[in-house]
Parts: C-alpha cells; structure tokens; sequence
C-alpha cells in the first residue's frame, strides 16, 4: 500500500472517531415539585444569585424566560435603574445545551431589598424533530420537561385561589374589565353583581359620609361637621371638638370635686357624682354605710404567685414575702411526693440563705379518737412527718403567715388534709433566728415533689 493510500486511510479512521471523543450534554434533570420561584434579601449589591431552577428557553432572549421582582414590583431587564442579565458560568446562552442549570441573575446597578426570580417561559416553537427517525431519549426528555416547567408557571400563577390572580371562588366568573383608557386613574370598586368595575377616584371626589359629615377638597380633603348638641349640650370649637354643658344642675348631673385618673364615680346626692380613690395596690372598695361614701380599704387578699410542682425539687418564691403586706396566706393543693415516707416542709429564706435546719415546729393531727403529733427542726411542717402521700389524693394546706415582733419573724399556723382527705389536723411554726426574710419554699425531706399546687396570697 503506498504512502499515499495509508495517510488516507489514517485520516478516514480519525475522522470517524471523532464523535467519540465530543463531550456530550448531560441529562435531563428530573422538575422538582416545587414552585419554580427564588427568593433572596440583598442590601446594595448586585446580587450575582443562582436562578435557582433550570432554564429551557431557546435563543438568548432570557426576558420571555424569567420574571424578576425588586421589593414587590416587576424590573424589566432593560430598565435604566433596575436592569438585569441572565448568564451561565459555563458558556454562551446561545450555544450551551438545554436546560441550563447554573444560570445566575445580576443587576446592572446595585439593589436593596427583596428579590423574586420567577419562571415565565414564553410558549414557542422555531423547530421541529426531524421526521422519518427514531426520537433520542433526551431529546424526548427535554421537550417533555419543558413544556411540564411552563405549566407549572402558569398552575404556581393562578392556581385555585391561593395563587397570584384575582379569581372567583369554583361555579363563579368575573367579567372582563374595561379598556385601560376607561379604567386609568380610577378607583377599583365591586358592583352589586360582584365584578370588577371602575369607580370614582378618591382624590378627586367629594365624599358624603351621613348628614352632619362632609369631605371637600383635594389633597387635603377638608373634612366639616355641622354637629350640634341638643340642650343643655354644646359643641364648641374645631380640632378638637369641646363637648360642653355650662347650664348643667337643677336635676342634671354635674361633678364634684375635680375627678382623677382611675377613679370610681360615686353618687353624693340626687344630682351630684365624685370619684373615688383610686386606692393603692391590694385595696379594695368598701362600703361605710349608707350615710357615707364608700372608701378603698386594706384588708382583701392578693393572689401574688402560683407554683406548680413537675417533679420539682422545690418550689420556691423570693419575690413575694417583702415589706409591703402585713400577713399572707400560704396554699398547698393536692401535693404529691415522688418518694414514701417524707415530710412536707415549708423553709424560711433567712439573711440571704434557705434555712435547713433550726425550725420550731409541730403537726397535731386526728383520725377518730386517735390524736398523734410529730416535730422537726428541718422546716415548718405542712402535715404529719414522713407520711407525704405518692399517689391518690396529695396534702391540702392553708397557711396564715404573720410577723411576731418585728419584720424578720414569720410565724405559721394552719389546718392540713391528708391520707385521701381522712387523716386532718393542725400544723404551726416559725424560724427563730433573726434575719431579712427573702422567700420561701416547699420541698420534701428526700426527693422530688411530683406534682400540687402552691399558691402565696398577701394582704395589708
């Protein structure tokens, strides 16, 4: 075979291996079932943003492939101030392969604000597969996958109700609304057929809102009254409007005394009312008689505090137990123990510290003729020692707390129920050592209280 004859055969070969060798597209990707819209916040950039969703526009025409929204309004991407330009990190948008995956959106100038990108393909053909051959499975799969995008813009637009159209609910229609040149800088009003019709534009009209009332002008819009008060009222001056009665009395109501912020109005005669208080906190309104007006008096009780017991190692309150009320009462509801045979005990924050040990205290309790009583140094009893119920009904205690000779002695006394309300009796004690008194809290000899209740009432 001469030279000649083998370089053209090398040539042949080459050529026809050519294709081998090309890179080819990748797969259609799969359209995720979700809206084909991106959302992002910039402050003064460009943005630069990933599109976020795959592209199957042809030509280079991105316009008619995406919507873009700064802050609420669309941008046309040829806008002076708010242009935009679709591009791809992997080439030219005229020659790469469809779809195109890594489009990224940026401005022309820098924006703020929020940024909506959304799909908008314009529906088109400009070529045909070619006949009398067999389809390629991607081919097939781009063509398919395209048109499922489109719809899936239009279904995300003006899907039932919730989308971005103005529609009636199923088995209504609306009418088509009038030319633009009808309808501009007019008001959008529903008739009595619901449509949507043009109205009278606000600025520009004068709005009657019922006799006495009127809204003249433009912007502003003056707005008149012609509002009178029949006698012995009067209505005097603009902006604010004074309503008056000079000639009030000879049956008419009139004030006594100079009313206050959060007062009570009280009756003094036929014809005369007077506020009353407004007390301080934790007063209460009291009756004097009915030769006297009533006045705010201590002496009615204010819930201060709740605690509920989670398998709670204590319940404790420092906030309560302070200067301004003289006694207080202390309830435990339905408390439970987490571990048999505790006592219920009730310490005494004394001198900045929770006191465990040097209490004066007794339970006296009865069942029938049986009377049993049990002390301890470790806290104010709130019912026998060591008999704190784990299950069925809990302990019931009622406190009445009192100072004894000054301000850092607390002394407790009350009745308690327990053992399914069949065992009761009466519970007392006091911290002796003198210290500011900061809270108090209940707790059981050993483990967790489980689950009760315990209130904290104060009064003056």
């Amino acid at each position: 075979m001469s030279i000649i004859r083998r370089l053209i055969l090398a040539a042949c070969l080459m050529a026809g291996l050519t294709p081998a060798f090309a890179q080819a597209p990748a797969p259609v990707p799969a359209l995720p079932d979700t809206e084909r819209r991106t959302s992002y916040s910039i402050s003064g950039t460009t943005c630069a943003c990933a599109v976020g969703f795959a592209l199957y526009g042809d030509s280079t025409d991105y316009q008619n492939w995406v919507e873009v929204w700064i802050n609420g309004q669309q941008a046309t991407f040829n806008d002076p101030a708010r242009g935009w330009t679709i591009t791809s990190p992997s080439g030219s948008l005229a020659t790469l392969s469809r779809p195109i995956t890594d489009a990224v959106l940026t401005f022309t100038s820098t924006q703020t604000g929020t940024i909506q990108i959304v799909g908008a393909r314009r529906p088109r053909r400009t070529s045909q597969v070619a006949e009398n051959r067999g389809v390629a499975a991607r081919d097939f799969n781009q063509t398919i996958t395209d048109l499922v995008a489109q719809n899936r813009e239009v279904w995300d637009k003006i899907n039932d109700v919730t989308g971005r159209a103005v529609l009636a609910p199923p088995g209504e229609t609306l009418k088509v609304l009038a030319a633009a040149a009808s309808r501009a800088n007019l008001g959008a009003c529903f008739d009595s057929g619901g449509n949507l019709v043009s109205c009278a534009s606000v600025p520009s009209t004068t709005i009657a809102a019922g006799n006495g009332i009127l809204f003249t002008g433009t912007n502003p819009t003056t707005i008149t009254n012609n509002i009178a008060g029949g006698a012995p009222i009067t209505v005097t001056g603009t902006n604010p409007l004074t309503i008056g009665c000079p000639t009030c009395g000879n049956g008419n109501v009139i004030n006594s005394g100079t009313p206050t912020n959060h007062q009570t109005p009280v009756w003094t005669d036929a014809t005369h009312v007077k506020g009353i208080g407004p007390g301080t906190a934790g007063q209460q309104l009291t009756s004097n008689g009915a030769s006297a007006d009533p006045s705010y008096q201590s002496g009615g009780w204010v819930l201060l505090n709740t605690l509920t017991a989670a398998n709670s190692a204590t319940l404790t309150d420092t906030t309560s137990i302070t200067s301004t009320y003289s006694e207080y009462e202390v309830l435990i509801e339905n408390m439970l123990c987490a571990s048999a045979s505790q006592s219920l005990l009730l310490q005494i924050n004394s001198g900045g510290v929770f006191q465990n040990t040097g209490y004066n205290t007794q339970a006296i309790s009865g069942t029938g003729a049986a009377v049993s009583a049990s002390t301890t140094t470790n806290g104010i009893l709130a019912m026998n020692a060591a008999s704190c119920p784990t299950s069925g009904v809990g302990v019931y205690t009622r406190f009445h707390a009192s100072y004894a000779g000054g301000s850092t002695v607390l002394v407790f006394h009350g009745t308690f129920e327990q053992s399914g309300l069949a065992v009761g009796g009466m519970v007392g004690g006091s911290y002796p050592n003198l210290g500011a008194i900061g809270g108090i809290r209940l707790l059981a000899g050993s483990g967790n209280l489980t689950s009760g209740i315990m209130k904290i009432y104060g009064r003056l």
